[in-house]
């Protein structure tokens, strides 16, 4: 089953750290759950 990101997570960006093969994304979450 594929879910999509955008509708499970609720947060805010802090940073985004680009990487040669992927990227890591901090985010000030609220616990949706």
């Amino acid at each position: 089953m594929k879910i999509s990101a955008r509708n499970q997570l609720s947060g805010t960006v802090t940073a985004i750290i680009s990487g040669a093969v992927n990227g890591t994304i901090k985010v000030d979450s609220v616990a949706a759950m």
